[in-house]
C-alpha cells in the first residue's frame, strides 16, 4: 500500500480494497509514524483501528489486538483518548473473561475520568460486570459516575436513575445477607443511604425483606388483582431464592428477570388468560426467539452479552416458580425444552466467540441440568479462545464496511448471523440533549 499522506483519497481507496492482513499490517507500518493530523481527521484513522481490532477478536487474535492497542495508546494518544471507551471496553471484557478483577478495575480508570463521553459503552461494560458477578466493581463504579452522570447536559435526564437503580439493589442485597446471618442491620441508615441517590422506596421493603411470604398463595391472591402486583411479589422473592440457593447477587438476578418479565409482559398483553400463572409463564419457541433475536440485535448491537444472560438464565426462575408451586411441571418441561434448543443454536452461530459470553458458568447450575453436562458446556465456551484464524489475504474489494450496513434488525436466533465477521460500531458524535422533566426513580 502507498504511505503518501498528503494523498488521503488515495491511500483510503487503497485500504479499502486491501485484504485484512494487509489492512492489519499497513496500520502497524503507519503507526510509528509522525502522521499528519489532517490526514488523521480525514481518514477517520480511529474507526480503521477499530474496525482491524474487530476482526482480530472475531479470530480470536488477542495477542495481535492488545499489541495493537497498546501501540495506539502510546505511539498516537490523541487517538487513543478520542476513543478509549471501544478500546478500553475490550479489555475489560477480555480480563472479566480471564479472572482478573485488578486488570478489570485499571481498565475502568478513563470511564470514572470521564463518564460522559464514554455512557453507551458503559451501560454495556456494567451488563458484564454484573453478570460475571463483579458486584463490587460496578458498584464502585456507579458511585464514582453518578454525579458527573446527573450534572451532564450531555446526556438525557434520567440516565443517573438507572446507576443508582444499581447502587440500591446493591444495598438491598448487602441488607438482606445481614438479615440473612441473623445480623440486626440498620434500617434508618439504610433508609438515609438510599436517599442519597434520589430513591423513593414505593414497596414495603422491609417487609419483603424481613419475611417470608407465602407461596404460591400470597403470589396468587396478588396477581389477580393485576399482573404487576403478582410479579412484585416474585420479584424479591426470587432474588432471595438465588442468592439462598445458588448464590447469585440480587443485579445478577435483576439482569435476567427484568429481560424474561419484559418480555412475558409483551406476550401477554392483549390476552385473558395473561392472569392465569400457567397461562401467563408458558410461552413458544417462536416467540421467544423473536423476543431474544431482537434484543441481540445486527451489527451494533449493545444487548448481546445482556440476551445470552437471559437465555441461559430463564431455567433459574423456572426452577423458581416450579420449587414454589407456582406453574406446573408440563411448563416447565416446555419452556425447558425451548431453553436447550435455542440455547443450541445459538452456541453453534456464535461458534468461535462463546467464550465472551462465559459468565453463565460462573453461576451454580440449574437444578435442571447434569453437572457433567453443565461442566462439558463450560469447557465448551472457554476453549473457544484458542481458536486462532489467520487474517484473509484475499482482497476485499469493497467499500468501507459502515457504508454497507443498514439497520435491518436481526429477528432470530435460528438463523445464522451474518457471513461477515462482527465489526466494532461506527463512533456518533453525541449530541447534546435537552433536559426532560422526569420522576425520581421509583423501587
Amino acid at each position: 500500500m502507498s504511505f503518501n499522506f498528503t494523498d488521503t483519497k488515495k491511500w483510503t481507496d487503497e485500504y479499502k480494497t486491501a485484504s485484512e492482513k494487509e489492512r492489519y499490517e499497513s496500520l502497524l507500518a503507519i503507526i510509528g509514524q509522525d502522521l499528519p493530523e489532517k490526514f488523521i481527521e480525514e481518514t477517520d484513522l480511529g474507526m480503521y483501528f477499530l474496525e482491524t481490532i474487530d476482526t482480530l477478536i472475531a479470530n480470536n487474535l488477542m495477542e495481535e489486538t492488545f499489541d495493537l492497542i497498546n501501540k495506539i495508546k502510546d505511539k498516537h494518544p490523541e487517538i487513543y483518548k478520542k476513543d478509549f471507551q471501544y478500546f478500553d471496553k475490550i479489555t475489560v471484557s477480555y480480563y472479566l473473561f480471564k479472572h482478573e478483577t485488578d486488570k478489570v478495575r485499571e481498565a475502568l480508570t478513563s470511564f470514572m475520568q470521564n463518564p460522559v463521553q464514554a455512557i453507551e459503552e458503559m451501560f454495556v461494560i456494567l451488563d458484564e460486570l454484573l453478570l460475571y458477578g463483579c458486584t463490587d466493581i460496578a458498584v464502585e463504579l456507579c458511585k464514582k459516575i453518578y454525579e458527573p452522570v446527573k450534572l451532564s447536559d450531555e446526556i438525557l435526564e434520567g440516565t443517573e436513575h438507572e446507576i443508582a437503580e444499581i447502587i440500591f439493589i446493591d444495598m438491598v442485597d448487602k441488607y438482606y445477607q445481614k438479615v440473612r446471618n441473623n445480623e440486626k442491620p440498620d434500617w434508618e441508615k439504610f433508609m438515609t443511604d438510599v436517599n442519597t441517590y434520589e430513591i423513593i422506596v414505593k414497596h414495603d421493603l422491609k417487609h419483603y425483606l424481613l419475611e417470608k411470604r407465602t407461596l404460591p398463595q400470597d403470589f396468587e391472591t396478588a396477581f389477580k388483582k393485576g399482573i404487576a402486583d403478582g410479579l412484585g411479589i416474585l420479584f424479591w422473592e426470587f432474588f432471595k431464592y438465588s442468592s439462598d440457593n445458588k448464590k447469585m447477587n440480587f443485579l445478577c438476578s435483576k439482569a435476567i428477570l427484568e429481560g424474561l418479565f419484559d418480555f412475558l409482559y409483551e406476550i401477554n398483553s392483549n390476552t385473558k388468560t395473561g392472569k392465569h400463572p400457567d397461562k401467563f409463564f408458558n410461552f413458544t419457541e417462536d416467540k421467544f426467539d423473536q423476543y431474544l433475536g431482537q434484543l441481540f440485535g445486527g451489527f451494533l448491537s449493545q444487548k448481546r452479552a445482556l440476551t445470552v444472560g437471559i437465555l441461559w438464565g430463564t431455567p433459574y426462575l423456572y426452577d423458581f416458580l416450579l420449587s414454589n408451586n407456582i406453574i406446573t411441571d408440563s411448563v416447565y418441561k416446555n419452556v425447558i425444552t425451548i431453553i436447550n434448543s435455542l440455547k443450541s443454536d445459538l452456541m453453534e452461530n456464535l461458534e468461535n466467540s462463546l467464550w465472551q459470553y462465559d459468565f453463565v458458568h460462573r453461576w451454580i447450575k440449574p437444578d435442571g441440568i447434569d453437572q457433567k453436562e453443565f461442566e462439558a458446556e463450560a469447557k465448551k465456551f472457554a476453549v473457544t479462545i484458542n481458536v486462532k484464524i489467520p487474517l484473509s489475504d484475499e482482497e476485499s474489494g469493497q467499500d468501507d464496511f459502515f457504508d454497507m450496513l443498514t439497520d435491518s434488525d436481526f429477528v432470530s436466533l435460528l438463523e445464522p448471523q451474518c457471513d461477515k465477521k462482527e465489526k466494532s460500531p461506527k463512533k456518533s458524535k453525541k449530541k447534546k440533549t435537552p433536559k426532560k422533566n422526569t420522576e425520581k426513580s421509583k423501587k
